[in-house]
């Protein structure tokens, strides 16, 4: 079985890829895709980043206080393609990289893990509470 990836996020942008649609994670990096469809949990980091909730904020949302945003994974989606500038629509590309998601699945309750920088292997452990919300079956 191929490896669930966990990317880490500051907080509040996994808020804004479960709650508000954000369909884009801008990284410096392509995603090395090799399956579209494999697994991409998102991780909320425990940095917040204020300068996140001024860009959400200028797309017309609110975000709710730093207090009730969880940390840990929340959440499992695909990673359909790379994208860079005019190769999407999105308002939420910024660059130079964009990961383009789809298929966000929520979890019920957060998974209480620390996070690390760059893609990481989710713990073997974590699986049974993943893969029933990955995009498609694993």
């Amino acid at each position: 079985m191929q490896a669930v990836k966990v990317i880490t996020l500051h907080r509040p942008w996994p808020y804004a890829i479960v709650h508000l649609g954000m369909d884009i994670a801008n990284r410096t990096w392509r995603y090395p895709i090799e399956d579209p469809y494999a697994p991409l949990a998102i991780h909320a980091g425990k940095k917040w980043d204020a300068s996140a909730v001024a860009f959400i904020e200028n797309l017309g949302m609110t975000v709710p206080p730093k207090d009730q945003h969880p940390t840990g994974i929340i959440a499992v989606c695909g990673v359909m393609r790379n994208v860079r500038n005019g190769e999407t629509k999105s308002p939420w590309f910024v660059g130079p990289w964009g990961w383009e998601l789809h298929e966000v699945h929520a979890l019920e309750e957060p998974l209480a893990i620390n996070g690390q920088q760059g893609l990481w292997d989710a713990p073997a452990e974590f699986y049974p509470l993943l893969l029933p919300h990955c995009p498609i079956p694993f």
